[in-house]
């Protein structure tokens, strides 16, 4: 009785020891379990899948929609080099036996004298304000004229040898100058188109005073009247003219004038 009273005792020993070992197995794979997860279970996040902020994206553009810059800040080519229209600017007085240079109407001088230069066709002479003028070989006629202070109305009338005539009248102003050095320029005017390959140039100025045309002096009689000539080439030319005193004061002009053969 004994015997198997012990061999039963220890079975159930033994069982127990079985039974506690696979609850402590059990226990620490379940444990395992929840701590430990396979690399693969873990989302990894490719930067390629991250979505862009709202709002950031830029539309594409669309030329035909876009203006160009040109379209509100161009200028034609042409007012930017367009060459100053002989049509704009008076022309010589040009009559069936004479042309007038100067002076023109409502010309203004800033000294109290005024030069009529002209030229008329051959044996034609000219009368300036009632005294007779002689013609040059070349039928070119001048007569400087004193003026009062305002306006002065100068007439020229020119008669050929067959006493056929016509007349030109003009106002002429003198306005006393504040300048230092007074300066007129009576002709060219700026933008005259003309024929002949040289171009006349007169004006006033003190006569004390030095006159150079292009670089090259002019006598300047005792009334200050200057005048000479300027070579030109076709097309447009560049005239400038430059008085100078003593003291140094300058006064100059410069124009264009278009030779047309």
């Amino acid at each position: 009785m004994i015997k198997p009273m012990a061999r039963k005792l220890r079975f159930h020993k033994w069982s127990l020891l079985v039974l506690s070992f696979s609850i402590l197995v059990l226990v620490g794979c379940g444990q395992k379990t929840e701590t430990e997860l396979p690399a693969t279970a873990i989302p990894i996040q490719s930067p390629t899948q991250v979505a862009a902020p709202i709002g950031t994206a830029i539309p594409p553009v669309d030329s035909a929609h876009t203006p160009a810059p040109q379209d509100t800040v161009a200028v034609p080519a042409a007012t930017l080099t367009q060459e100053p229209s002989a049509d704009l600017s008076p022309s010589p007085i040009i009559g069936s036996m004479f042309k007038l240079f100067s002076p023109t109407n409502q010309t203004v001088s800033e000294v109290g004298v005024v030069r009529a230069l002209g030229t008329a066709e051959p044996g034609a002479w000219a009368i300036v304000n009632g005294t007779s003028v002689a013609a040059g070989d070349d039928g070119t006629f001048q007569f400087d004229l004193p003026l009062d202070e305002g306006p002065n109305t100068i007439e020229v009338l020119v008669a050929n040898a067959g006493g056929k005539t016509q007349t030109w009248t003009s106002v002429v102003s003198f306005v006393p100058s504040e300048s230092a050095l007074p300066f007129s320029l009576f002709y060219p005017w700026d933008g005259v188109e003309i024929r002949q390959p040289t171009v006349p140039v007169s004006g006033v100025t003190r006569p004390d005073a030095v006159v150079a045309i292009n670089g090259d002096p002019v006598d300047v009689d005792a009334s200050g009247i200057f005048a000479g000539h300027s070579e030109l080439e076709e097309g447009a030319n560049l005239v400038e003219v430059v008085a100078t005193d003593i003291n140094g004061n300058v006064r100059f002009r410069v124009i264009t004038v278009f030779y047309t053969p």
